[in-house]
Order: C-alpha cells, then sequence, then structure tokens
C-alpha cells in the first residue's frame, strides 16, 4: 500500500506505473488470501467442521472435482489440534490438486473412542507411498501430527486412488 501510495507522487505516474499498480494489487490479493488460509476466522468462529466444508467447496469443487464431505457439526477441539488438523487438510487437498487427477473426493471428520479422525479420500491416479514417503508434504504432515501425538496413514498405489487417515487422541473433556 505505501509503494502504491508512493506512486502518485511520481510525475506521469498514471501511465508509466499503470503495470506497477496492477502486479501490488494483485500480490495484495494473493498475500491476504494465504493470511487468510492460514487461520481462516472460520477456524475461530465456527470450529473445524465448517472449515472443513468451506475449504472443500471452495478449492475442490470449483476445480470440478465431486465432493461429499461428512462431518460431525458439533465437534470441538482443542484450538492447537484444530489448527494441526486443518493445516495438514490443506496440504492434502493441494495435494489432490497438484497430482491426483481425481475426479472425486470424500471428506470425512469424526469422532470416535477418544479419538478424533480426519479422513480423505480421492479416486484419482494414486502413487507409490514407499517412493514417494520422504517427501516434503508427507513428512511436513506427520510432523505436525507428532507435536500433537497425532499420526497419519497414506494408502495409496499407482492407479487406485489416495486415502489418507489422520487421528488424534483426545481427552474425554475436548468434546462438547
Amino acid at each position: 500500500t505505501v509503494v502504491q501510495l508512493s506512486l502518485d507522487g511520481i510525475p506521469g505516474a498514471p501511465r508509466r506505473t499503470a503495470k506497477a499498480r496492477n502486479l501490488l494489487t494483485r500480490t495484495q490479493k494473493e498475500l491476504h488470501r494465504i493470511i487468510y488460509d492460514l487461520r481462516p476466522s472460520l477456524l475461530d468462529d465456527l470450529g473445524l467442521p465448517a472449515a472443513i466444508e468451506w475449504y472443500a467447496a471452495n478449492y475442490l469443487s470449483p476445480r470440478g472435482l465431486e465432493v461429499r464431505v461428512e462431518v460431525e457439526e458439533s465437534l470441538r477441539l482443542p484450538p492447537e489440534i484444530e489448527i494441526t488438523i486443518f493445516r495438514i487438510y490443506q496440504e492434502i487437498i493441494t495435494n489432490i490438486l497438484r497430482h491426483s487427477r481425481a475426479e472425486n473426493a470424500w471428506i470425512e471428520l469424526y469422532s470416535t473412542r477418544g479419538k478424533v479422525v480426519l479422513t480423505v479420500e480421492d479416486d484419482g491416479v494414486g502413487f507409490d507411498t514407499e517412493a514417494r514417503a520422504g517427501g516434503v508434504g508427507i513428512v511436513g504432515m506427520k510432523e505436525r501430527a507428532a507435536i500433537v501425538q497425532g499420526s497419519i496413514r497414506i494408502d495409496s498405489e499407482p492407479g487406485t486412488g489416495t486415502q489418507v487417515v489422520v487421528e488424534f487422541p483426545l481427552a474425554r473433556d475436548a468434546l462438547s
């Protein structure tokens, strides 16, 4: 914004700086989107279930994927668990969009037997989990989960799609 305002003081600015202004405006919008994606207000205001649904509707559906989302609407979790699950979920969705060539995605979020479970499955091209086990995205997701005693299981083979199951233990009082 400061750079944009300083362009106003340059003689002939409207003609010579139109391209710079356009680039700055696009950069501001992208930065705003990145900041919002890191911690969407939906997570604070409505909780993880609504954020999961919103993210699928705004990132998968517009790219032509048929998406089925089933979430336990009343699920309320400690903030550190919610943000960890959401960040892992963002990475899973990014991987679907970049690599899977899927037509369908199924997303579930629920609690059972003292744990919360996020399952994301697609019908894409799949991949060799052994060959990709050390990939930055997979390692990052596993590290995030481990910080809050969670786990991730990735089931995939070339040609079979992918299923990612994320589990976190919960204290009894973590559920409302």
